[in-house]
């Protein structure tokens, strides 16, 4: 598999969220382990505070604590399941590292398609070589990311690498 860096972006990004976007800021979270369930009290001169409640039990949401970072995104669910009038709120993303954070010799891997897990993001408009690291797929609450900027979306050459990469990745095929 290779490519040029020009076939990965489109000149103008979609206007409507959509798959091979690269946004700026999203919000990527874990729970701790192991979990602690947190409940919302009141306390006198301090308003509300969250405080830890019992061991999470059966199958319901709770709030819990957890830990979380702010890291460029690039979506990975596809644009059909990003239509608005479908009613979706979850969106499957990726964090993306700028390449600049790791040593030349493991860029270059990752730009010849070297490591399955990691999917290579070159010359990506206003910010330079990155990558994206798809073991740490994740879904996200799409609120968050209408309001995350949008730096640049896929060409569909680009689109067409990353489905590959993907299936790669998910399959091992």
């Amino acid at each position: 598999m290779t490519s040029q860096a020009s076939e990965y972006w489109s000149d103008t990004p979609e206007d409507e969220l959509s798959q091979g976007d690269v946004l700026e800021e999203v919000l990527f979270g874990v729970a701790e382990y192991p979990p602690c369930e947190l409940r919302k009290q009141t306390v006198k001169k301090h308003g509300d505070v969250w405080v830890p409640y019992s061991k999470p039990c059966g199958d319901r949401y709770f709030n819990w604590l957890g830990r979380g970072r702010l890291a460029m995104a690039l979506v990975i669910s596809h644009s059909c399941d990003l239509d608005k009038r479908e009613g979706k709120n979850r969106v499957i993303v990726a964090p993306v590292a700028r390449a600049s954070s790791i040593e030349p010799r493991h860029w270059e891997n990752i730009r010849a398609y070297g490591r399955r897990a990691l999917f290579p993001l070159p010359s990506v408009p206003s910010i330079g070589d990155a990558y994206s690291d798809l073991r740490q797929l994740t879904t996200v609450d799409r609120a968050f990311l209408e309001k995350a900027r949008k730096l640049c979306s896929m060409s569909e050459d680009g689109l067409k690498l990353l489905q590959r990469h993907l299936v790669g990745f998910l399959v091992r095929g």
